[in-house]
């Protein structure tokens, strides 16, 4: 039986929420910036990395670290995909969005 990405996804959510000084459960307090970098172990379409991300911020969503996945909670960027044969991984980083426009 495969598990929802969500329910794999959770302990490792909660231990981001604690890095970030976030204690509990609850979406984050502020508008996040998430990068998403996918490392395949073989060739993969930038597009195959967009889906990805869409499912890993849908279970963001899912499991109440954001409020909702639209552009009011989380500013999302893709960056291109890498090769890594000996350690397939994606990398998501996230911060406190911080418009380069705001005085």
């Amino acid at each position: 039986m495969i598990q929802p990405a969500a329910t794999i996804l959770k302990p490792y959510l909660r231990v981001v929420l604690n890095d970030l000084g976030i204690p509990g459960a609850g979406p984050l307090p502020w508008k996040a910036e998430m990068t998403f970098q996918v490392f395949a172990k073989g060739r993969r379409d930038d597009d195959n990395c967009v889906v990805a991300r869409k499912i890993l911020l849908d279970c963001c969503k899912r499991l109440g670290f954001l409020a909702d996945d639209d552009p009011t909670h989380v500013r999302s960027i893709d960056l291109p995909c890498e090769i890594d044969r000996q350690n397939p991984h994606t990398v998501i980083t996230i911060r406190r969005f911080k418009s380069r426009f705001a005085s």
